[in-house]
Order: structure tokens, then C-alpha cells, then sequence
């Protein structure tokens, strides 16, 4: 006679192994995506005649922190889309901001989910200006730990360029700084589309 004591035990057990790899192995990762490695992908387009655009340029950043960087020589007259993961490494009001010249896009989705947080839109951003940090005050939002996906649209047009992408979170005990490579990811996904 089977012993229903070692049965629930067991039961308990193999639910319970289940459940711890679920919370860290799995959701450590976003949801359904294989992390491929450190750093965000970027895909450099640039137009001379008419309205088409071509890719001049794709790489990996480690950060996002760039300062007069000219994609194969150029100068002005590009743009640019970096996208992949940013990790939040635990739950806590985070403070994210980016420096843009000229224009910037910045969205963030939260960890599990789909639609995305503007930081920056077109309506701010998206416009020839001098090194300007968005938001340019504290403006702390809430992030469960996790991956969050992250895209960035940025464009050159004459000048000075910029671009740097910060974070800072005093309840988690991170000072201002640009994002680090050891919070940012890339996927195999995020290799192919751009």
C-alpha cells in the first residue's frame, strides 16, 4: 500500500522545484527571449538624395553614451535606433533620463509588459537642439526587477552630437550614472531585426 504521506511530500516537493525555477531561472529572463550577451544593437541609416534611407552602419554599444560619433566618417545627416534590454536589478523607483543632440525617442517598457513608457516622444525630443537632458528633473517611476525592453531613436543633424542614457535610484542604492553594460542586453532577436 502506497504511503499518502510520501505521496502529498512528494507532490509538495516536485511543485515547489518547479516553482523556484520558474521565479528564477525563467522569469530572469524576458519572457520567451534567450539573452544573447551584453550591450544594446544599433542601426545607423543615412540619406543623401530624395527620401530613402540606408543602413550605414550596424554595431553593438556597450552603453549608451556616445559623444561626436560619426558612423562610417559621417558627421551629420543620420539616425540611429538601438534596441535590446534593460535589467532592472531589483524593485524600486528608478529615475532614467538621456541626453540627446539633436533629436531622441525614448521608450521603456516595464518588465512583463507590452506597451511602453515614453520617456522622450516626438513631441519633445524629436527636434535640432543643443545637449538637453530628458526628463530634466527627477521624475522617479516605479520598475519590478526584471528585463524591461528599451528603444532608442536618435538623429544628427549638424554640430555637436550627444547621446547618453542614465539612471540613478537612491532606495536601490544606484548613483547618477550612464546605465552600465552589466544592465543592458541584447538578444539573438534583437541581433536579426536591426
Amino acid at each position: 500500500m502506497i504511503n499518502m504521506k510520501k505521496i502529498i511530500l512528494i507532490s509538495f516537493t516536485v511543485l515547489l522545484a518547479l516553482f523556484i525555477f520558474k521565479v528564477f531561472i525563467v522569469s530572469s529572463q524576458p519572457q520567451g527571449v534567450k539573452i544573447a550577451g551584453n550591450g544594446l544593437f544599433a542601426n545607423f541609416v543615412s540619406k543623401d538624395f530624395g527620401d530613402s534611407f540606408y543602413t550605414i552602419e550596424k554595431r553593438k554599444f556597450d552603453t549608451v553614451d556616445l559623444n561626436n560619433y560619426k558612423p562610417l566618417g559621417r558627421s551629420d545627416n543620420w539616425r540611429v535606433t538601438i534596441s535590446g534590454y534593460i535589467y532592472f536589478p531589483q524593485d524600486s523607483l528608478y529615475n532614467i533620463s538621456i541626453w540627446c543632440d539633436d533629436g531622441c525617442i525614448l521608450l521603456i517598457a516595464r518588465p512583463g509588459e507590452v506597451t511602453p513608457l515614453t520617456f522622450v516622444g516626438a513631441s519633445t525630443g524629436w527636434k535640432d537642439q543643443p545637449a538637453t537632458r530628458y526628463p530634466n528633473v527627477n521624475f522617479p517611476i516605479p520598475f519590478d526587477k526584471g528585463y524591461g525592453k528599451i528603444l532608442i531613436q536618435h538623429y544628427q543633424a549638424g554640430g555637436l552630437e550627444k547621446l547618453q542614457l542614465r539612471w540613478n535610484s537612491s532606495s536601490a542604492g544606484i548613483p547618477d550614472q550612464v546605465i552600465p553594460a552589466s544592465n543592458l542586453f541584447y538578444t539573438d532577436e534583437t541581433q536579426s531585426t536591426i
